[in-house]
């Protein structure tokens, strides 16, 4: 049996280029969708600001720097959307839940140094010099946590991503 499929990548990303669209994104995608179709939805769930252990920690602290440096720039940054408010809002427009799955977030040098070398591209829209100066030493701090991380360099557990499987029902 085939099925219209509607799907779309990375939901917290229209913060960044679309502000405060994500519930007009959510129902154009539901509206779009064929009766008896699929609607097939990647996210990223929020990660904890609270957490127990030391990588954990850094990687809050990284992103917690890059989104303030994003703001200090004039920029919005990037907000996930949970897995349950995205499928309350579908919900909402007579979409049917299906499946769903986690999928646990793998942390590693390489995307840790992505985030901070993304966040040096932001720090120079700091209009504010001496500001920028002081995020500057920061940003290095930062970088000699990572440097000293055996966790990162093996990869760590850290955060969820999530798939989720909704249908439209016929007439």
């Amino acid at each position: 049996m085939l099925y219209w499929l509607t799907t779309c990548r990375r939901l917290g990303a229209v913060e960044y280029f679309a502000p405060y669209f994500q519930v007009g994104l959510l129902k154009r995608l539901a509206r779009v969708t064929r009766p008896g179709g699929l609607l097939i939805l990647l996210g990223r769930e929020p990660e904890e600001l609270q957490v127990d252990d030391e990588t954990s920690q850094l990687a809050v602290d990284i992103q917690c720097f890059r989104d303030s440096v994003i703001l200090l720039g004039r920029k919005r940054p990037y907000r996930e959307m949970p897995r349950r408010w995205v499928a309350e809002q579908l919900w909402q427009q007579g979409l049917q839940l299906e499946g769903g799955r986690r999928f646990p977030r793998r942390l590693d040098l390489e995307k840790v140094e992505r985030n901070l070398a993304w966040a040096e591209e932001e720090l120079e829209r700091v209009p504010d010099l001496e500001l920028r100066n002081q995020l500057s030493r920061h940003l290095d701090r930062l970088r000699a946590r990572v440097a000293a991380s055996a966790s990162l360099r093996k990869g760590h557990t850290f955060g969820e991503d999530y798939g989720l499987i909704l249908r439209k029902p016929k007439g």
